[in-house]
């Protein structure tokens, strides 16, 4: 089963909805069958599908199917995941699958999957997910109004085709991803006679009435998620043009990449195209400063390479030529030009943070203590910091109380390239078990204790001008 499986995951796979109407380029709705393997997958307890936050639509979900814990779909879920078919690849093979469960899929193997489209379609059977999705209608209905709402204005469909080109018999989907939570997913989809481009967008927010709630930072997921759908089938077509340039970018760049789960140099590469796109795309519509916001916030994940891919990325839509692939020799020139620069090591760029980075370049460049500690005294008066027994103060961000502690980082006094991290409390006594609080991919975080333990009351970055530099709390 597992081979029939990751030889569909590669094909690529069409969807049963719809073409999306004239009047809009993006369709946006809940698709029956991502759903149900959503919901499958919650069960099994696979990440990507255990986050959800989408009350209280998420306890009828439990309500209804929590019972079938032990169904064989979702056993042979639990299988399938352990060898590695996690993430978008379950519905990537949803998508394979029309309302019937019969394959959509020009596959010579498909009878190796008979086993498992018949035990989702038991299953569906017993639940009586039908008649779940029905019931739900009217919320499908008012969150895909929601989110088309966002998508209509920012018309990310209109602006990729600027970039890459048109394609021809192209339809873009947005699925709202009520079971999925913070993760999204993209899958492209190619047919006889069209292409589909679906973006599976986590509901990572809600508002009073339950609906999506889609800030700056989900409308830059929705575009990178659809830039995966054009970069990544081109990058693997050249993989071999690739591989050296794409092999130093790991091999610089590992321990924050792995961390993140990018775990080859394909995945990195790939990454590093559609953060850029991304970035372009925020340059293009939000203005310098957010570019520069989105662009330092790559480069503090590993993508140093941001800058320099956005800028051929941008050069390469002003020659206007009519696709992505006509772009490869000059992306791999690109790429190959950094790897040459950098091969004995990354530039010294400046601290951009965040935690997790000052302490992979120095474990040991980390304080703890309270605001009378010299050391820490320097980097909270810099930073603009408040410590005291009434509460933390950063800038304009105040948390009263007692048994606050401050986790935060800032760049060196004397190497502005590296970061110090400290952490500090008012009284000593609190950072007791500050190391097993999670912490790192943000500039900052206060904890609070209760009792024998700390608990995470708030987190975020530090504001940066334009250039990069650090500016003070505000």
């Amino acid at each position: 089963m597992r081979a029939a499986l990751l030889a569909l995951l590669a094909c690529g796979s069409p969807a049963t909805a719809p073409p999306p109407p004239a009047a809009r380029k993006t369709d946006v709705h809940v698709d029956k069958r991502l759903e149900l393997m959503a919901i499958v997958q919650r069960l099994a307890g696979n990440r990507g599908y255990v986050q959800g936050i989408a009350r209280p639509y998420l306890d009828d979900v439990d309500q209804q199917f929590a019972r079938y814990f032990d169904h064989p779909a979702v056993k042979a879920t639990r299988d399938l995941f352990a060898r590695g078919t996690g993430f978008e690849k379950p519905l990537q093979l949803a998508l394979c699958l029309d309302d019937h469960f019969v394959p959509r899929c020009e596959l010579d193997k498909w009878h190796e999957l008979d086993d498992y489209r018949a035990q989702l379609k038991a299953f569906a059977e017993v639940s009586k997910f039908d008649d779940f999705f029905a019931a739900h209608a009217g919320y499908y209905k008012d969150v895909g109004e929601r989110i088309a709402t966002t998508v209509d204005a920012e018309k990310p469909a209109e602006w990729f085709e600027s970039l890459f080109g048109r394609q021809a018999g192209a339809t873009y989907t947005v699925v709202p991803g009520l079971v999925e939570g913070p993760w999204s997913f993209s899958i492209r989809a190619e047919l006889p006679d069209r292409l589909e481009i679906v973006e599976v967008l986590g509901v990572d927010h809600v508002d009073s009435k339950h609906l999506p709630v889609l800030g700056e930072a989900a409308i830059e997921t929705l575009v990178h998620e659809m830039a995966h759908a054009y970069v990544n089938p081109v990058l693997a077509r050249h993989e071999r043009d690739f591989a050296h340039a794409g092999a130093v970018f790991f091999g610089l760049t590992s321990k924050p990449m792995r961390r993140q789960a990018y775990t080859t140099w394909q995945i990195v590469l790939a990454e590093s195209v559609v953060r850029a796109a991304t970035v372009l795309y925020v340059r293009d519509k939000k203005g310098t400063q957010a570019a520069a916001d989105a662009t330092r916030d790559q480069v503090r994940r590993g993508f140093a390479w941001t800058t320099e891919i956005t800028d051929a990325l941008a050069r390469q839509r002003k020659l206007k030529r009519a696709d992505f692939e006509s772009f490869v020799p000059s992306l791999v020139g690109t790429v190959e030009n950094l790897a040459a620069r950098d091969a004995h090591g990354l530039p010294a760029y400046p601290f951009y943070g965040p935690i997790d980075a000052a302490l992979d370049a120095d474990p040991l460049g980390a304080f703890y203590g309270t605001p009378d500690d010299k050391d820490i005294a320097n980097v909270m008066a810099r930073g603009g910091w408040v410590v005291n027994e009434s509460g933390i103060e950063l800038g304009a961000r105040k948390f009263a109380g007692p048994g606050l502690v401050l986790v935060a980082c800032y760049p060196r006094k004397d190497d502005p390239t590296r970061g110090v991290v400290v952490h500090v409390a008012a009284r000593k006594d609190d950072l007791a078990g500050i190391d097993d609080v999670r912490r790192g991919g943000t500039d900052w975080m206060v904890a609070r204790r209760q009792g024998d333990h700390l608990e995470v009351v708030a987190q975020g970055d530090f504001p940066h001008a334009t250039d990069g530099a650090w500016l003070p709390a505000k």
